[in-house]
């Protein structure tokens, strides 16, 4: 029997974030189209981030702060008087922010709730349309095409949604929000809940749903499928035949690397655990995954992991 090897890598911290939100609550953070470090800021606690009301609108108006840090630059700018609920950030058209937020009610009269808004660098809005209700994901590619994963909620309907916009699991949108690409969802690999998507370029997207746990490849049109034994994970990245999966419904913190095998079996080669330069293990609050690079997001500080590095220690 083959033995699994137990890694321990250390990470690259890319940016603590501590100064720029000074002020604000940090609301999430994801990998840009080029790599770069995305977040999304709030100046309070909105009642928003507790309620189980979709509504977009807030009671009052907030103050967001989006910060983009690449290698060669790190830049930011507040939105403010928004009542709007915001919970993604990713560059779209070079310089451009598009803003979107997970709920998006339908009314009884057929208006519903826009809740994906492009803004400029000087928070002036340029457009706004709607993706949809039960977002689970959004992400932006190098052409400024966005991909939209959605949860159960968003796929079979909640708060107005007879025929839910989330029904096929995964959208593919233009700029302007038209629907370029929709999931088929065949009886097979029907999607209740996307767990994980990992956008690799402007034509290739992975995804890992419930019910089954299969981890979904779409390239140019045509999907394939591998079951992979690992249940409930809620992030992934890849790179060739080898398949890095974050934990699961009772080791969120584990992190399992599975290699493709002849066919579509997989097999599981090693557990890695991931340290800061101190040696502390990382527990994020939430990870982000681009192709083979993870997002570790461990309060304000924002390490990232290429798969390529972890291979070689295998």
């Amino acid at each position: 029997m083959d033995r699994v090897r137990c890694v321990t890598h250390r990470t690259h911290l890319i940016h603590d974030f501590a100064h720029e939100v000074d002020g604000f609550l940090l609301r999430h953070t994801s990998l840009g189209p080029n790599g770069e470090i995305c977040a999304l800021a709030v100046n309070e606690d909105p009642w928003f981030m507790k309620a189980v009301s979709p509504d977009i609108g807030t009671e009052k108006a907030y103050t967001y702060k989006i910060i983009r840090k690449s290698e060669e630059v790190l830049q930011s700018f507040e939105l403010t008087d928004q009542d709007d609920h915001f919970n993604f950030y990713q560059p779209i058209e070079s310089d451009y922010a598009l803003l979107v937020g997970s709920r998006c009610q339908r009314y009884s009269n057929g208006r519903c709730d826009l809740n994906a808004k492009i803004f400029d660098n000087t928070g002036k809005l340029i457009r706004e349309f709607f993706l949809g209700d039960g977002i689970q994901d959004v992400k932006v590619t190098h052409r400024s095409f966005i991909w939209t994963s959605y949860f159960d909620e968003g796929i079979f309907g909640n708060f107005g949604w007879a025929h839910p916009v989330g029904a096929n699991g995964l959208i593919l949108w233009d700029k302007y929000g038209a629907q370029q690409y929709a999931y088929g969802q065949p009886v097979e690999h029907f999607i209740d809940d996307c767990y994980a998507m990992n956008v690799v370029n402007d034509s290739e997207v992975w995804f890992y749903f419930y019910s089954d746990f299969n981890l979904a490849h779409f390239d140019n049109g045509q999907i394939e499928y591998i079951p992979v034994p690992v249940y409930g994970a809620d992030g992934f990245v890849v790179y060739g035949d080898y398949f890095l999966f974050r934990g699961g419904y009772e080791e969120q913190d584990q992190y399992m690397l599975f290699q493709k095998q002849d066919g579509e079996q997989v097999k599981l080669i090693a557990k890695v655990s991931f340290v800061d330069s101190h040696g502390h293990q990382l527990a994020p609050k939430w990870v982000d995954c681009r192709g083979s690079e993870l997002l570790i997001q461990h309060k304000t500080a924002s390490y990232v992991v290429d798969l390529r590095d972890v291979l070689h220690e295998i």
